[in-house]
C-alpha cells in the first residue's frame, strides 16, 4: 500500500471514529499495517503522532460544537469527546501547542 493510501485510509479511520475511544493500534488495523509504519509515516506527513493528531482533532471539533451550541455545557461536550471531566478536558486544551 503507497503512503498516500495508508494516510488516507488512517484519517478517515480517525474521523469516523472521533468520539470514540481509539488508539494508534486501532487505526494501525484499520490500515492494515504495523503500529510503528502508521507512526512513521504520520509524522513524516503531519510533523506529530497519531494520537497528537487525533487529541487535536478532537479539541477542534469540540470547540467548533461550543461555538455552534453555546447553551451546551462544556462538560457536556466534554462527555461527548471521550473526556471524563471538564478538568481533564481543560488539561488537554490547556496543554495543546498553538
Amino acid at each position: 500500500m503507497r503512503k498516500v493510501e495508508l494516510l488516507l485510509i488512517s484519517l478517515e479511520y480517525i474521523e469516523a471514529h472521533l468520539r470514540d475511544d481509539i488508539r494508534t493500534e486501532d487505526v494501525a488495523t484499520a490500515c492494515y499495517c504495523s503500529k510503528s509504519t502508521l507512526e512513521k509515516m504520520f509524522r513524516c506527513v503531519n510533523r506529530i503522532s497519531v494520537h497528537d493528531y487525533i487529541v487535536r482533532r478532537r479539541m477542534m471539533q469540540a470547540a467548533r460544537l461550543l461555538a455552534a451550541c453555546p447553551e451546551r455545557t462544556i462538560l457536556d461536550i466534554a462527555l461527548e469527546y471521550g473526556y471524563s471531566t471538564h478538568e481533564s478536558f481543560a488539561r488537554v486544551q490547556a496543554g495543546m501547542e498553538l
